[in-house]
């Protein structure tokens, strides 16, 4: 199907002004390079009429659906957790042709869904008019741009599920970050420093490298209620030679936003200290070893790697003096000790060893640390 435009009375017009024009220049030169646009309009309408007739195509009438979506508040926010947003949508109609279309009951709901997002209904939508709320929608994967996305949901013609006809999307984009804790998984001991067992005890602590600084490089983050950036000294037990696991030390969590924080860092310092008496003398130097052990990590200056820490290894025996020094075997000592560091910040020719490359698959990342 093809429609004519009356191009005859847009000749007719501009004709018409381009006549008035002539008579208009006899009197006003002054005015010329305003008649001389209205001459080249009546030139435009000439070329118009030679060519023919002007053809669209018709396009059906249908509803328009202009959905906006904003944040509420602006606190950080974590991969695939639920967060308030605000919405506005709008209703229309658009194309030329065809009968007018009804507004059927929609959903505004999140793109991915679980038990714990919302929904907003509108069950008898006017057109033209703006309707607000808010709904719980779920976060996507990290990102320093990461789409919060919703959905307007059909109820489809036949049965009452709402979630089978998608009318329109909205998103709004924000940084989201992954969010990490570090563990001791497991240690083999491969030949014991006494004659059959060791009295393990191990300490960890983690940190986020970040300009500004995040609070879990502050001096005092091993007492900042609500978090456990470091672990004290713990003890595991006796161990004899053979592989072990360990299910309680742990320190996080630590949430990085890809590309922005530089790097997560961590260390850990494992001792073998028979006397009991040392369970006393640990929890009084706990502190000492959140300090030195802080200074440790914010002057290492690798970007990526571990190390067997013969570079701090003197600062975290001296921390370690009081337990070392209720030791009466000469086989107390350390065990093993080290620093990682893995990078939140794309590396020049090696983006795979990122920490969200490492961790994007199925969720963790896990090496083995070799002593030195």
């Amino acid at each position: 199907m093809q429609t004519t435009f009356f191009v005859t009375s847009c000749h007719y017009y501009f004709r018409t002004v381009s006549h008035i024009i002539v008579f208009t220049f006899k009197y006003y030169k002054q005015r010329f390079a305003f008649i001389t646009m209205f001459l080249l309009l009546a030139m435009l309408c000439n070329t118009i009429e030679s060519q023919g007739q002007i053809v669209f195509h018709p396009i059906t009438r249908g509803l328009v659906y202009d959905l906006k979506v904003s944040r509420v508040d602006q606190s950080p926010l974590v991969e695939f957790s639920p967060v308030v947003v605000r919405f506005k949508l709008t209703i229309s109609i658009g194309g030329n042709t065809g009968p007018f279309p009804t507004p059927m009951p929609v959903r505004i709901c999140s793109k991915v869904s679980n038990d714990q997002t919302t929904c907003y209904t509108i069950d008898a939508p006017i057109l033209n008019r703006e309707y607000s709320g808010t709904v719980t929608a779920m976060t996507s994967f990290a990102g320093q741009s990461s789409p919060i996305r919703l959905v307007v949901l059909g109820k489809p013609e036949k049965g009452e599920d709402y979630g089978g006809i998608r009318l329109a999307e909205g998103e709004v984009m924000a940084p989201v970050a992954a969010r990490y804790d570090i563990a001791i998984t497991g240690f083999e001991v491969v030949t014991s420093r006494s004659n059959q067992t060791d009295t393990q005890w191990f300490l960890l602590q983690g940190m986020v490298n970040s300009d500004p600084p995040h609070p879990s490089a502050d001096p005092e983050a091993g007492d900042l209620a609500g978090f456990h950036w470091v672990q004290p000294p713990r003890l595991y037990g006796d161990a004899g030679d053979g592989k072990h696991v360990v299910n309680d030390i742990r320190v996080g969590s630590y949430d990085l936003v890809p590309e922005r924080e530089k790097d997560l860092r961590f260390l850990f310092y494992v001792d073998n200290i028979g006397n009991r008496k040392a369970a006393e003398i640990a929890a009084g130097i706990g502190n000492g070893f959140s300090k030195v052990g802080l200074v440790i990590l914010s002057a290492y200056s690798a970007s990526q790697g571990s190390t067997g820490g013969q570079s701090f290894a003197t600062q975290l025996d001296n921390v370690m003096e009081q337990m070392h020094s209720a030791a009466t075997a000469s086989c107390d000592g350390q065990l093993a000790k080290g620093i990682r560091i893995i990078t939140n910040t794309t590396l020049v020719n090696r983006p795979d060893l990122t920490l969200e490359a490492l961790t994007h698959t199925n969720g963790t990342y896990s090496e083995t640390e070799l002593p030195s």
